[in-house]
């Protein structure tokens, strides 16, 4: 008992012990944590005021411009407008378009206020309609187009004369799906070239020029040589710088030629009667014609049709590698004039291609002109002035 008794003083006085010594601790380290208890405070007021600092340094957030028009899509098309008639002498149009668009806004915003009461064949929402169709018809050149040409949409056409023509191809019920995919990239190449011929008529005062003397002119020019050429082109010198003389001259009698050719392509194309024939090329065409005015017997002229046949298909390949070539050349050409930091390296490998895409189109050229030789041999002993001596 006594030895139980004094095991617990003693635990009693071990116990006491440490919670003094515990205690002597606390008392000890209340001052330091009172005083990092301030330190934080005072840098959290020091933050504080750097934040309102910096707040009211920072410069305020611009606000954005006031739109012209509340609708969107009107505000699109008023944006593009801006885009497209940015020169000084556009500003009437212009402004004569923003009167038009803030018509149809009204138009719109009186439809809007009116929520679900107004239907699809409401007559405001036709009259808003009719007003759109008014504007882009008055506005060509804001007008959305379609990027396909189809045969009931010949909007991406801009040449009055292409339309006129592909008019044609709608009525064309013989044709197939593949004969119409035809067409339309013929189509859609000669408006490209026929844009090309436009642009530079309006940006190059030589080219303009010598779209008045016409392609016959330069093409009869051609024919007599070099020194007819130069002839030509010293009435130019005087006024223009030789390199841009000889620049203009030979992209017109490579654009204007391919406009003029287009031209007869198309309209051979959608003849209705030569196409029932199944006769696409103009020249094969020709071609038939003389061998059915000559003194041929019916197995000559069956065999005759079987070469021109063959010759016909080896044209039109010639024909679209050579169109290729001329393009890549036009792009290489193009390239290397508006980009001087152009690397070397990429010049060159440019520079390959044309040249080997070029190789291609003559050596194609040279096969179907001798084949067109021996079928002109057949018929003439000279080749008549109404066919070409060159392809």
């Amino acid at each position: 008992m006594k030895s139980f008794s004094l095991r617990l003083l003693l635990l009693l006085a071990v116990t006491f012990c440490i919670i003094e010594s515990l205690s002597s601790k606390y008392a000890a380290r209340t001052p330091e944590g009172e005083d990092s208890k301030l330190d934080a405070a005072e840098k959290m007021k020091k933050w504080r005021e750097q934040r309102i600092k910096d707040r009211a340094e920072r410069p305020k957030p611009q606000r954005p411009q006031p739109k012209d028009f509340s609708s969107p899509r009107i505000q699109n098309i008023w944006k593009t407008a801006q885009k497209k008639f940015s020169k000084e002498n556009e500003k009437d149009t212009l402004a004569e378009i923003k009167k038009d668009l803030t018509r149809i806004s009204t138009i719109e915003v009186e439809l809007r206020k009116k929520g679900n009461e107004v239907n699809e064949n409401s007559e405001e929402v036709k009259k808003l309609r009719e007003e759109l169709k008014s504007f882009f018809e008055k506005h060509e050149k804001l007008n959305p187009r379609p990027k396909k040409l189809t045969l009931h949409n010949d909007s991406v056409l801009l040449d009055p004369h292409l339309k006129e023509l592909w008019a044609r191809v709608k009525y064309m019920n013989f044709l197939q799906d593949k004969d119409i995919q035809e067409l339309t990239g013929e189509f859609l190449y000669c408006q490209d070239q026929i844009n090309a011929n436009n642009y530079f008529l309006n940006e190059d005062k030589i080219y303009s020029d010598l779209n008045e003397l016409g392609i016959e002119t330069i093409s009869g020019v051609l024919k007599q040589g070099n020194d007819s050429v130069n002839e030509l082109l010293q009435q130019f010198y005087s006024d223009h710088d030789k390199e841009q003389v000889r620049r203009a001259f030979d992209m017109f009698k490579s654009v204007a030629k391919e406009v003029s050719l287009c031209y007869e392509q198309l309209d051979h194309y959608t003849n209705d009667s030569l196409r029932k024939e199944g006769v696409k090329e103009p020249l094969v065409s020709k071609l038939w014609r003389e061998a059915e005015k000559s003194n041929m017997t019916k197995l000559e002229l069956q065999a005759f049709r079987a070469e021109l046949e063959a010759f016909q298909h080896r044209l039109g390949k010639q024909k679209r590698i050579e169109r290729q070539s001329t393009e890549l050349e036009r792009r290489f050409v193009y390239k290397v004039q508006q980009d001087d930091k152009l690397p070397h390296p990429v010049k060159m490998d440019m520079a390959k291609k044309v040249i080997q895409m070029k190789e291609e189109s003559v050596s194609r050229k040279d096969e179907v002109m001798k084949l067109y030789k021996s079928l002109t041999a057949k018929l003439f002993t000279v080749i008549p002035k109404h066919l070409p001596d060159e392809l």
